[in-house]
């Protein structure tokens, strides 16, 4: 041994007679290998040799390594003996190692410049050959022997380099005893990893790419090695102990980490080879974690955290990026396919979706990863999950970067040549701008102590031995970034667009701590961009550029919250305002561009839209409460609003609508985009900045329906988010809060919706100051919405509403069982569970006092909203109108009461159990509020509303089985309307409201009316207007004199004026067009929440909810009280304006006109069941005495009820015949302008066909208007009659009705006759107005009405054989003759009496002479003419007292 091998290994010599003479050495190394391995395998003697030559490689050494790898120990060379060599040969190994690496080791790697482009097989020649041949045998023998006197790091940092080498031989070598030296020695693991993760950054540099993808995949074959054995190791220990036991950090996880901080490096590569190994590393590291069990407070793996984010990442940007392979959508985004995704990134100008980093990496660069590079290392993605490997990556990319600057830097005498040469300097600041972002990403602070930073990176420092902590700083070098901005900065000044660009990617990445060091570093360049002096064009737009560059950083900076960031941004830290230097900066941007704003360069709107971009971001970033302090002065936020005002295109303050807008359809721009979020950040940036744009008409309305009523969906939810944030930092701007309720109403779909979700925002999360009726109107509105959204956001919003409506109401109502209310209140249905009609069924049994306020909220939104709002408002306010008792005024005369008593008990017993039992609910204040809001809803929008609406809700007020009033009231005030506005538009309205009543009440109906049909006593024709609602008065002079007769003085018929209110504050009430005052709701004291029963007596002090103290009253006395009205006294709809004040009173209606008035249509309603015959002679007198009134509207309708009886009661199915007349008498009777008038009419005018007015043998006509047919028409009437004049009817008589009794077709005739001849009759009374007076005994009129009612009579007999019409007729007749206190009408029905020729009774005799003796001594003209018809009508029965005689039917009609 020491003769032979020592010798050839030259041990023992000193170093300076130490010569390399590699092959005996060869010789000698292996003979001590083989022998120590024998001497261990106990294998005996060698063999002799085979004759087969062996390789002077060591092939055989290779094979029995894979039996013997394991290092030779002191402990075991002593057992075989040979301690006494052992420590020879490893100092001798040592001594070698060196040697052959200073000779042919460092200088013949592959990094090395002088093996540029050289081949092996030109290098190992000559004397290299046997030294790598020694080599070769050396560090295949490290693993068993390992050199003595080099440290760890020596060692590591040797085989790494010679993985690099230029052999190939020696490279797979020197790797597999890399891979040994990790596998067998434990506590030689991290030092691997390390040791050659600092090799890799030192030494295989980004020129080198194929190196440094193999050395990439080298570090990645050492993982999975690693993994490999672990796993092994695992199933070798068995199963009992699979879980690794955690503690307190994963073993070994500082070394994954910085692996994990090596490979987020790599990941920066252009090279899709490279970042695919990064990916594999990533991979192998989390499975080794996995393998080795993770502790809990640990980092989580990188590429979960990735691969998580993953989807995310791509969805931000997938609609800037064109690819030729797109992903499929069924795949599963994660790194490795972003990392593989070969795309485009394409910014657009119409792109309002990208946010600012987005938008501005698009314009900046082609490759979407760069993008995704960046959005991994946004605060809350990679730095809050994997701060360690941050840590890590920090110093490696600074050594990275610095390697690289000069490459780069075009002042570089370096980069000159290298372009010249190389070519690919472009390559290279698309790597130094990917390191940028990265390193300025993950930078460190640098103003801390050294011990700081050692805490930053510890593990560098820390986990190696002593020698290290020089070499780390030989490697790293310690990495400082205000050095690293000192270097950059001045770059922002180059010419290259290329190298600029990256730096705003790069210094827009700038990770909060580091944030005000490069505010410091760039401070002298933002003075320089905001100076403002003469300069020439080039200078111009280099400092044009330099804006646009300095803004774009900063857009990207308040995008990621940097600039925000509370302890190290750019605000305040105690007052949140924004700091002094960006202050000044915005402000002197502002007024920088305020002066350019009439150019229009494309740099100029760059420049607007990311100052718009970093105002709205850095805003946007803040939380909305402590926005209030951000911009000190308020001048600054008005002037920056209305400065991108001008910038928002269509959306600016002074545009008009967009309706109006060229195109409506217009895409909006990015620019118009952020300028408009710019905007609204500003408004929104704390309480508005100018109290006039929220006033009444304020301008930001007209702007906030433009933003909402827009198509692009983006800019309509930018719209509900500026109004969800403008009420919440306004609470106290009542305007504001209307203004969003009534869009609500008014608004298109839209833009109603829009404000409805702004609303339920806030009041539903929130103690919002909001009105609870208007709210819940609101809720019931939208609860019928066809959008299912909708209508689930007001019903979420109802279950929030009620639990402030329950706070007083239902603790109240439960304490008392025996309560009057006990029992109305239950818990609002399961959410969804109900329809619009249900629910408000449930809320209006259980909260009635809420029925008047909620009827005056509808009445106040009823006019602004669209028709189909109106049906909807109408539908769910029936159940509220079933709570409405109407309070009688005491003024019907008791003869008239209907409803019989058991009628009224039957009707009780049959209703449901309401919530308002028994009666004393009602006012006068609510009936005039109720009835006169309902009337003008029916006339004003009645036409626009097409469903049954309408008449549902006149019906839900008055077919209230609880209070049968109701009807009577209601008809009450349409008679005293209908006496005031008979000649108005009105008057239609009043009777359609009649008919709804008696379609679906028509037996009460009909009573009140025949009630009235029989009274003729006047109707206050005087309208009176006045300042109280509802702001009219009924008079019967303009001095409102009572009138003269004993029945009801019709000036009470409705409860509407002054007297009849008390004048409280309260009434004082504001028009409805007026701004509704707002209403101040105190919370409910907590004890109201908890009490349990007592008394309230002393609790009645406290400021108690609207409404809520009517409850307490109703609990206290258990007795009804009147609902409360509106606080703010209601909204008064104004009716008053169908209502002209009258100037100069004319005659008054009788109450029997109104009653014509209200029956002439109901005759023929389609929906009214009704026998008509039972009441025609009630109908008929009433009619006659109408005719010749001198109102227009009273004599047309008298006629027109005699017409519609004819087509009800006497047509035989003659109804085209009868239809075909009035479609021709139509035609005829209308004022034509174009056409002269037609050949029948005059026909008309020259036929000599008698009247029905006159007797047949009486002169041709002269003066009494139209005929009753004519030649052309008789054909198509007159049945069988061919030409001449039929319609020659004689007088009849009753004596020659039997005679026509049979022939029926003569009937038809007779009754089509008569519709002609009404229907053609000139417009005006049928007969003259005049009384008899004792002068003027014989009146044509009455002639005329006698033998007109002699016709009319025998039509309607002829139609029912079995029915005594002149008999019941004629009763009518004299009893209102009578008893009637209007002069006129007693002679008209004295005159229609004697026309009839009936026989009387006694009873009649003996009240016609007692009435005679009553008034024959007065004087008087009228009392006289009086007289005289009562003595007529007295003759009249003694001579048809004869004519019975004559026919022995004296005592017959005496004993009747």
């Amino acid at each position: 041994m020491k003769e032979i091998i020592f010798d050839l290994l030259s041990v023992g010599k000193p170093a300076k007679a130490f010569s390399l003479n590699p092959e005996r050495m060869n010789i000698g190394l292996r003979a001590f290998l083989v022998i120590a391995d024998a001497l261990q395998q106990k294998d005996g003697e060698p063999p002799m040799p085979n004759t087969g030559a062996t390789l002077p490689s060591g092939n055989s050494l290779k094979k029995k390594k894979t039996y013997l790898s394991k290092t030779l120990t002191e402990e075991e060379a002593k057992l075989i003996g040979m301690s006494l060599y052992y420590s020879q040969v490893r100092k001798a190994l040592d001594n070698i190692l060196r040697h052959l690496d200073k000779e042919v080791g460092r200088c013949m790697m592959l990094t090395s410049v002088q093996m540029l482009n050289k081949e092996p097989e030109d290098m190992i020649t000559g004397e290299r050959k046997p030294k790598i041949d020694l080599f070769r045998t050396c560090v295949a023998a490290i693993p068993r022997i390992l050199p003595d006197s080099m440290s760890k790091p020596e060692l590591i940092d040797l085989l790494s380099r010679l993985t690099v080498h230029m052999d190939d031989e020696l490279r797979l070598i020197s790797q597999n005893s890399l891979q040994s030296l990790l596998l067998d020695f434990s506590d030689w693991r991290e030092d691997v990893l390390f040791g050659y993760t600092h090799f890799l950054l030192r030494e295989v540099q980004d020129t080198h790419q194929g190196l440094q993808d193999a050395s990439v995949k080298l570090l990645l074959q050492l993982l999975t090695q690693w993994r490999l054995a672990l796993q092994l190791q695992g199933k070798m220990r068995g199963g009992a102990d699979t879980s690794p036991r955690l503690p307190e950090r994963s073993p070994h996880c500082s070394v994954l980490h910085a692996v994990e901080g090596l490979a987020l490096l790599l990941l920066c590569s252009c090279q899709i080879s490279t970042r695919k190994l990064a990916v594999g590393v990533l991979r192998e590291i989390r499975c080794l974690f996995t393998a080795l069990g993770h502790a809990e407070d640990d980092d989580k793996p990188m590429i979960e955290v990735m691969d998580q984010l993953s989807p995310a990442v791509m969805n931000s940007f997938v609609h800037v990026a064109h690819s030729d392979s797109s992903l499929p959508l069924s795949h599963h985004v994660d790194l490795q396919s972003l990392v593989e995704w070969s795309a485009r990134l394409v910014s657009s100008s119409y792109d309002v979706k990208s946010p600012s980093y987005v938008w501005i990496f698009a314009q900046c660069v082609k490759d979407p990863w760069v993008l995704c590079l960046h959005i991994f290392l946004r605060q809350e993605h990679l730095p809050k999950h994997c701060s360690t490997a941050l840590g890590y990556a920090w110093p490696y990319v600074f050594t990275r970067l610095q390697l690289l600057l000069p490459l780069v830097d075009p002042n570089s005498p370096v980069n000159a040549k290298k372009t010249s040469t190389a070519g690919s300097s472009d390559n290279y600041i698309s790597l130094w701008r990917n390191y940028l972002i990265l390193c300025l990403g993950v930078a460190k602070p640098s103003i801390m102590s050294p011990g700081h930073l050692r805490a930053s990176t510890p593990e560098i420092t820390a986990t190696t031995p002593d020698g290290s902590v020089t070499y780390d700083n030989k490697v790293i070098g310690t990495p400082s970034v205000a050095w690293l901005l000192k270097q950059l900065v001045p770059l922002m000044r180059a010419e290259s667009l290329e190298i600029t660009e990256s730096l705003v990617l790069g210094f827009g990445c700038t990770n909060a701590l580091v944030f005000r060091e490069l505010v410091e570093e760039l401070h002298p360049l933002m003075k320089e961009a905001l100076e403002r002096r003469p300069e020439n064009k080039k200078r111009r737009e280099r400092r044009d550029l330099l804006r646009l560059q300095l803004l774009r950083i900063f857009e990207l900076l308040a995008s990621a919250g940097v600039i925000s960031d509370s302890t190290n941004g750019a605000l305040e830290r105690d007052s949140l305002a924004l700091g002094a230097l960006f202050l000044e900066y915005v402000d002197l941007t502002r007024m920088l561009l305020e002066a350019e704003n009439e150019k229009e360069l494309d740099v100029l709107k760059d420049i607007r839209a990311h100052f718009s971009g970093m105002v709205a971001n850095l805003i946007q970033c803040i939380p909305v409460h402590h926005r209030r302090l951000l911009f000190p002065q308020q001048s600054l936020r008005h002037h920056l609003f209305i400065l991108f005002s001008q910038w928002a295109g269509p959306f600016s303050v002074m545009f008009t609508p967009l309706d109006r807008y060229s195109d409506r359809n217009h895409q909006i721009t990015r620019y118009q985009y952020c300028a408009l979020k710019a905007m609204s950040a500003v408004l929104c940036c704390g309480p508005v900045f100018d109290n006039v744009g929220l006033s009444t008409d304020g301008y930001l309305y007209k702007w906030l329906d433009n933003i909402l009523a827009c198509h692009d969906l983006r800019v309509h939810r930018l719209g509900c988010e500026v109004v969800i944030l403008l009420l919440e930092l306004n609470p106290d701007q009542i305007n504001l809060f209307n203004w969003a309720v009534d869009r609500c109403f008014t608004g298109s779909h839209q833009l109603a919706s829009g404000c409805f979700k702004a609303i339920a925002t806030v009041c539903g999360n929130r103690n919002y100051p909001f009105d609870l009726v208007t709210l819940l109107n609101l809720v019931l509105f939208k609860a019928s919405d066809s959008n299912r959204e909708i209508y689930e956001i007001s019903m979420q919003l109802m279950q929030v509403l009620e639990t402030r409506l329950c706070a007083y109401s239902k603790r109240m109502v439960e304490q008392k069982p025996g309560n009057i209310l006990y029992g109305t209140h239950g818990p609002l249905p399961p959410l969804y569970s109900v329809n619009l009609s249900q629910l408000s069924i449930q809320l209006a049994s259980m909260y009635p006092e809420l029925t008047l306020p909620l009827f005056s909220e509808v009445s106040q939104r009823f006019p602004t909203t669209h028709p189909n709002g109106r049906q909807i408002m109408l539908s769910y306010l029936l159940p509220w109108l079933s709570n409405i008792e109407l309070v009688d005024t005491g003024l019907l005369p008791p003869v008239s009461s209907p409803c019989t008593p058991d009628e009224e008990s039957r009707s009780q017993t049959q209703g449901m159990t309401p919530s308002l039992r028994g009666s004393g609910w009602g006012s006068l204040q609510a009936t005039s509020l109720v009835l006169n809001n309902l009337m003008f809803m029916t006339a004003k929008y009645g036409d626009e509303v097409p469903g049954p609406e309408i008449e549902n809700a006149w019906n839900a007020l008055v077919s209230n089985e609880r209070w049968s009033n109701n009807l009577r009231i209601t008809l009450q005030f349409l008679i005293s309307l209908c006496g005031v506005s008979s000649d108005t538009t009105l008057l239609p309205y009043i009777k359609k409201v009649v008919i709804y009543l008696c379609r679906n009440n028509t037996i009460q109906t009909m009573e009140e009316l025949l009630f009235e049909l029989q009274q003729t006593d006047p109707v206050n024709p005087v309208v009176l207007h006045c300042d109280n609602p509802p702001f009219y008065r009924f008079a019967a002079s303009s001095k409102a004199s009572t009138s003269q007769t004993g029945t009801t003085s019709s000036s009470n018929t409705v409860v509407a004026g002054q007297e009849n209110l008390p004048d409280t504050d309260d009434n004082k009430v504001v028009r409805e067009n007026e701004e509704r005052r707002a209403r101040a709701h105190n919370r409910l004291e907590s004890r109201y929440s908890n009490s349990s029963g007592g008394s309230y007596e002393d609790e009645k002090t406290d400021p108690l909810p609207p409404y809520a103290g009517w409850l307490l009253g109703v609990l206290e006395t258990s007795r009804p009280q009147p609902l409360p009205m509106p606080v703010n006294g209601g909204c008064w709809a104004p009716l008053v304006d169908y209502l002209p004040e009258t100037i100069t009173p004319r005659g008054p209606l009788h109450r029997c006109n109104i009653a014509v008035i209200f029956m002439t249509e109901m005759v023929v309603d389609h929906s009214v069941r009704e026998d008509w015959a039972l009441h025609l002679p009630l109908l008929l007198h009433a009619l006659f005495l109408g005719l010749d009134h001198y109102r227009p509207e009273v004599y047309e309708h008298s006629k027109r009820l005699l017409l519609h009886l004819l087509i009800a009661l006497s047509c035989n199915n003659n109804f085209q015949v009868i239809a075909s007349v009035l479609m021709l008498t139509r035609e005829i009777t209308d004022n034509k302008t174009l056409t002269i008038k037609s050949s029948y009419h005059s026909e008309y005018q020259q036929s000599q066909a008698p009247d029905f007015l006159r007797e047949w043998q009486a002169s041709p006509v002269a003066d009494s208007g139209l005929s009753s047919t004519s030649n052309s028409s008789s054909a198509s009437l007159g049945g069988g009659s061919t030409g001449g004049s039929v319609g020659n009817l004689p007088l009849v008589t009753p004596d020659d009705l039997e005679d026509l009794e049979d022939a029926p077709s003569e009937t038809d005739e007779k009754t089509n006759k008569l519709i002609e001849f009404l229907s053609t009759r000139a417009f005006g009374p049928l007969w003259a107005h005049e009384d008899i007076t004792p002068k003027n005994p014989n009146l044509k009129s009455t002639e005329q009405l006698s033998n007109f009612l002699r016709h009319v009579v025998s039509v309607f007999k002829e139609s029912k054989s079995d029915f005594h019409l002149e008999q019941q007729l004629s009763d009518v007749a004299l009893q209102t003759a009578l008893c009637s206190s209007s002069r006129h009408y007693a002679g008209r029905s004295f005159q229609i009496f004697r026309a009839l020729k009936q026989p009387i009774n006694n009873h009649a005799v003996s009240d016609l002479v007692s009435r005679l003796v009553e008034v024959v001594g007065e004087h008087g003209d009228e009392v006289q003419g009086y007289v005289m018809e009562v003595l007529l009508t007295l003759e009249a029965v003694v001579v048809n007292l004869a004519e019975c005689l004559k026919n022995s039917d004296l005592l017959a009609a005496l004993t009747r």
